[in-house]
C-alpha cells in the first residue's frame, strides 16, 4: 500500500461514528492549496479541497452516481467539495482521494492543479461507468509496456525517468525520451510470423529521433511467470517520489486499469518467450505517412517477422551507442 493511501484509511479509523470531523492532510508543503477529509454525523466520508484563489463560481464537474461534487466561492477562495453517497463505496473513494492529493499536489499552481483535478475525475468516471475487466481493454498491450518498463528501460535509466518516458495510450509511440522513442508490440501467438502494426505514425520519426520496435512473443499457460497485478505492484514500489507515482497511477488509469480492483485482473499473467528489439531505419519495411496519397490516414499493416530479423539491435548496444554521444 502506497503511503497517501494508508495515511488516508488510518485518518478515517480515528473518527468516531456519526461525528462531523475536519482533518488537515498535510501531503507536502503546499501553501495555495489545502485538503481535508470529513466525516459527516451519518458517518459519510468527504473531501474538502481549499484553494487559495477565486475561480469563477459554479465549475462545472463529472456527475458520478455514488459521488456528488460541487464548488463554493468566496472572495478570496475557491473550495471543492466531493462527498460519497453510498458507503459500499469506501475503498473506491480511498484510493481516488490518494490519487487526487498525489496529482494536484505535484502541480505548481491553483489554476494547473484544478485542471488536473477535473482530469482525474473525468478518469475515474469513465473507469467506474464500466466493470474494471472492460475497462481494460488491452490487458497484453499493457503487460508488454510495463515489463518492458520494469526490465528493459529503467535497467538504462532512472526509474522515474523512465516512467515519465512512459505515453500510454495517448503517444504515437509508446516511449519517448529526449533522443530516442520506442513501439512495443506485444502478442500471445504461438510461432508469430508478423507484427500487427495501428498506424502510419506509430514508425514514423517526425523529430528525427531513433525508433525502436520492440517485439515481446508471450505465453500465457499456467503457472505464469509473471502476472499483470505484480508487475504493477513492483513499478509503483520503484516509483521514488510521490510525482513519478502520481505520473504511473494516471498513465494506468488512462489504460483502464483500475487500481482500487486488483483482483479483477488476478488471473491475467504470462510467461516470456522472447524479445526482440528491431531498429526502425530508412531501409526498415514501415509505412509511414509521407508515403501516403493526400487523404489516406488510419492504416493497418503487418510486417513479416522474417524481414524484420536483419534490423535487430541488442538493448546494451544502443545504451552504449548513445553513451558515446
Amino acid at each position: 500500500m502506497d503511503k497517501t493511501l494508508k495515511v488516508i484509511q488510518e485518518r478515517w479509523s480515528k473518527i468516531n461514528p456519526n461525528e462531523r470531523m475536519f482533518i488537515p492532510t498535510k501531503f507536502g508543503e503546499k501553501k495555495d492549496w489545502e485538503i481535508v477529509q470529513i466525516v459527516d454525523d451519518v458517518n459519510k466520508r468527504g473531501l474538502q479541497i481549499t484553494f487559495n484563489q477565486k475561480f469563477q463560481s459554479n465549475q462545472k464537474f463529472p456527475e458520478f452516481n455514488i459521488l456528488k461534487i460541487y464548488s463554493r466561492t468566496t472572495s478570496k477562495t475557491t473550495d471543492i467539495f466531493l462527498e460519497l453517497s453510498d458507503q459500499q463505496y469506501n475503498d473506491y473513494f480511498d484510493h481516488l482521494i490518494a490519487h487526487i492529493i498525489r496529482s494536484i499536489n505535484s502541480k505548481n499552481s491553483p489554476k494547473e492543479a484544478l485542471k488536473q483535478l477535473n482530469k482525474t475525475f473525468i478518469m475515474w468516471k469513465n473507469l467506474l461507468s464500466t466493470s474494471p475487466k472492460k475497462s481494460l481493454s488491452d490487458s497484453i498491450g499493457l503487460f508488454g509496456e510495463l515489463w518492458f518498463l520494469k526490465n528493459i528501460l529503467s535497467k538504462n535509466i532512472k526509474f522515474d525517468h523512465a516512467v515519465d518516458a512512459w505515453t500510454s495510450k495517448f503517444g504515437s509511440q509508446d516511449f519517448n525520451g529526449e533522443s530516442w522513442s520506442f513501439e512495443i508490440k506485444t502478442t500471445k501467438k504461438l510461432n508469430p510470423t508478423k507484427i500487427s502494426i495501428s498506424s502510419e505514425s506509430q514508425l514514423d520519426s517526425k523529430n528525427d529521433h531513433p525508433i525502436f520496435l520492440g517485439f515481446l512473443s508471450l505465453n500465457e499457460n499456467n503457472p505464469f511467470e509473471e502476472t499483470l497485478n505484480n508487475l504493477v505492484k513492483t513499478c509503483r514500489d520503484k516509483c521514488s517520489t510521490s510525482t513519478a507515482l502520481s505520473i504511473l497511477d494516471e498513465k494506468l488509469l488512462e489504460y483502464g486499469y483500475a487500481l482500487y480492483e486488483p483482483e479483477a485482473y488476478s488471473e491475467i499473467g504470462f510467461s516470456v518467450i522472447y524479445f526482440k528489439i528491431f531498429e526502425v531505419s530508412s531501409e526498415f519495411p514501415k509505412i509511414i505517412e509521407s508515403d501516403l496519397c493526400f487523404g489516406v490516414n488510419d492504416v493497418k499493416y503487418k510486417i513479416n517477422l522474417s524481414e524484420c530479423l536483419k534490423f535487430e539491435k541488442q538493448i546494451t548496444d544502443i545504451w552504449s551507442k548513445k553513451n558515446e554521444n
